[in-house]
């Protein structure tokens, strides 16, 4: 996302913590992360400090807020984590509306009714099972990542790739690799597929895949 997105969404909940990736990756065009993330850095007065993931470097006037991850842990530490009880409707993340009907609005889901609709959508609509493999193509900021997060509660692996779509082959590499045993991706993605010609059943080993989801927007009649 563009630094004006996340101002977007991120001012009106005042944030005081802002963690960050500041190294650019191979595929990273445009503008430079880290150009981008003081750029929000700028217009979150509220913030007291920045997490960095990397190595990489803010401009001099930002570096006094930095704090870098690797120095915040301990390798090989126990940290005896205590998991504290809060009720059913305790706030579990914000989510926001896509924005195009004005400025993002947030939109607050609780823990006890996200887990539980999550949980039927995993076990009952997508037929996970503990020991499965679930790898969905998305983003942070779409809501198919706190989705698939959820899945931890059914006992299933999650599968992330962080990197380019090179070609109709890339993602179904993955799923063959992996031994993925549920695979969510887009229509737009399974459209690319068929009019490259593309067949995964023929080019991987798809054996251990049981289930496709797809989402956005309808399949072609075709697929």
């Amino acid at each position: 996302m563009g630094a004006f997105a996340i101002l977007a969404r991120f001012q009106p909940l005042q944030p005081i913590v802002l963690l960050a990736n500041l190294h650019d990756e191979p595929w990273d065009l445009g503008i430079p992360v880290s150009a981008r993330v003081a750029e929000v850095l700028a217009g979150l007065t509220s913030l007291r400090a920045i997490i960095a993931f990397d190595d990489g470097a803010l401009p001099h006037g930002l570096a006094a807020a930095l704090h870098r991850y690797s120095d915040l842990t301990t390798e090989g530490a126990d940290p005896k984590v205590a998991w504290q009880a809060h009720e059913f409707n305790h706030p579990l993340f914000i989510m926001f509306s896509s924005g195009t009907t004005g400025k993002p609005k947030c939109i607050v889901h609780g823990a006890g009714g996200t887990l539980l609709e999550h949980v039927k959508e995993h076990r009952l609509h997508c037929d996970l099972r503990v020991g499965d493999k679930l790898f969905y193509q998305t983003t942070c900021g779409w809501m198919m990542w706190n989705w698939q997060l959820s899945a931890l509660a059914s006992g299933v692996e999650l599968v992330v790739y962080d990197g380019p779509i090179e070609g109709p082959e890339t993602l179904w590499r993955l799923v063959s690799e992996q031994r993925v045993t549920v695979f969510g991706t887009s229509a737009a993605f399974l459209q690319f597929c068929e009019a490259s010609g593309f067949a995964p059943g023929r080019a991987c080993d798809l054996s251990a895949l049981r289930g496709i989801l797809s989402w956005l927007h309808p399949l072609s009649a075709s697929i």
